[in-house]
């Protein structure tokens, strides 16, 4: 943001703000809509959100619908909050609806199975961002005569979303969902 918007990065933290704001500001929503939807519908509405903001990205630095390339950008990262709220609270809660179910399929605990799964997912996409990032900027530019390779990666980002949100259309929420309503006990081998 720095490159493209020509500003001191202690002036970056302004967009950071606004960010995270509206996300704090927003986890009673995602809480509200996760229950009356379901956290997969509130997933897939977030990701559908994110796509459009990341192709902003594109334009930061730029006059756009004729604001200033600051008030753009903040507005933009004001809104990238919304979405940004649910990636952050729901993940976690329906990885622990996952392994609820677990439980009442199997009668094991396994919490560490599912979260250090997900940890290594989470580990092995931030270190592939990285190094597809730092492709972008070697062979796109990463200097403010040719920041090219820096307003590409909200665009593709946007890409990666768009392929993670088709992929989560396929998540079997009712399977995780079953456990909320009631019915019979489910039953399991005695403990030796």
């Amino acid at each position: 943001m720095t490159l493209l918007l020509g500003l001191p990065k202690e002036e970056t933290s302004t967009l950071f703000a606004a960010t995270f704001g509206v996300s704090f500001l927003a986890f009673p929503l995602v809480n509200f809509l996760a229950k009356k939807t379901g956290p997969k519908a509130v997933m897939i509405g977030s990701m559908s959100l994110f796509v459009p903001v990341l192709l902003l990205f594109f334009f930061f630095g730029q006059p756009f619908l004729g604001l200033a390339p600051f008030i753009f950008a903040l507005a933009v990262s004001a809104f990238a909050g919304l979405p940004l709220s649910s990636l952050f609270v729901l993940p976690d809660a329906m990885g622990a609806a996952c392994t609820d179910l677990e439980e009442d399929l199997s009668g094991q605990r396994r919490e560490a199975m599912y979260f250090g799964t997900q940890g290594l997912v989470l580990k092995t996409v931030l270190g592939l961002s990285t190094f597809l990032t730092g492709l972008l900027l070697h062979f796109f530019g990463a200097t403010a005569a040719n920041p090219l390779g820096v307003r590409l990666t909200g665009p593709v980002a946007a890409l990666f979303v768009l392929a993670g949100g088709i992929i989560f259309l396929f998540y079997p929420e009712k399977d995780g969902r079953a456990k909320e309503r009631p019915s019979a006990p489910v039953q399991r081998d005695a403990w030796p």
